[in-house]
Parts: structure tokens; sequence; C-alpha cells
């Protein structure tokens, strides 16, 4: 809808209301809504069926984490770092899609300096030992260890050929 008849429609909703402060306070806020383009995006879910019905179920820990990412000036003490240590395509987001109900910063994944690591490997800075042990619980597999020369706050996962896409999905 072009910004003149959203503009319109903002002013005929808030036309509703019988007082002048609400009716301007609903302009506003429609008006605020609709400044920028609306952004589509599936809700993170997974899929499950029951009694023949497929149904999408919300992941709320992660639709929580979104929401709080998305909050203006939102800063997390700890940064999850992900490496793609088996060269696997792809494998890195999906890493990073299921760590999304940490209370982390999460990067854009890389590539470790080898695609021949066997196991997964969660190093841990000093202060960041309860993170590096939530990854752990939730990818199910991996080592923790100690990240020698890590910031405090910094865990690194380098995904090892013992964890697949197929575990992620």
């Amino acid at each position: 809808m072009p910004a003149s008849q959203r503009s319109t429609l903002a002013r005929s909703l808030s036309a509703s209301f019988d007082k002048e402060g609400p009716r301007l306070a609903a302009l506003r806020v429609l008006s605020g809504l609709l400044q920028k383009p609306v952004k589509v995006a599936r809700v993170p879910s997974h899929g499950q069926v029951s009694e023949g019905q497929f149904a999408y179920r919300p992941n709320k820990p992660q639709i929580m984490a979104l929401v709080t990412r998305l909050t203006p000036g939102f800063a997390s003490k700890y940064t999850v770092l992900i490496r793609n240590g088996t060269g696997e395509a792809g494998i890195g987001a999906l890493v990073r899609a299921r760590l999304g109900a940490l209370d982390a910063n999460l990067p854009s994944p890389g590539n470790a300096k080898t695609f021949e690591y066997k196991r997964t490997q969660i190093l841990a800075g000093e202060q960041a030992l309860a993170v590096a042990e939530d990854v752990r619980a939730i990818l199910g597999r991996g080592v923790v260890l100690s990240g020698q020369g890590l910031p405090p706050n910094d865990v690194v996962v380098i995904i090892g050929a013992d964890l697949k896409a197929k575990d992620l999905q």
C-alpha cells in the first residue's frame, strides 16, 4: 500500500476515537508502524504430526531470544562464535539457528582453520563456562575445553564430523 493510502487509513481509524488524546496517539502509533517496509518471516517453529494432522509448534525460547535481540540497545555479555570444521555447506547456519535461544551474541558463522575436525569442540573463555555447557546441552554433542587466549566472555564452537545437519533440523 502506498504511503499516502496508509496515512489516509491511519487517519480514518483514529477518527473513530471520541477523545482527542487517544485519536492522536493512535494516529502516531499507526503512522510509525507503517512507515518502514514490512518484513515477513517464518516464526521459529518445528513441524509435528499428530493424529494425521500436520501443524507448526512455536519454539518459544527461540522466539523470545529473537524479540530480545531486536530490542534497541541489546548487547549480551557473552558472544558465541561458530566455526565450521567439517566443510559441510550450511551447517554453521543450522547450528546458529539451534543456538538462537541462548542469551548471547551470535555473529555469522565462519570456517575453522581446517575441515578435518572429527569431534565438535566448544572452547570457553574464563567466565563463559556456563554458556559453553548450555551450548553442549543444546547441541547434544561436543566436548567443552578451556579456550586459552580467548576473551573471558567468548565461546567458540568448532563443528566436527560428529554433528550432522539432519541432527539439527
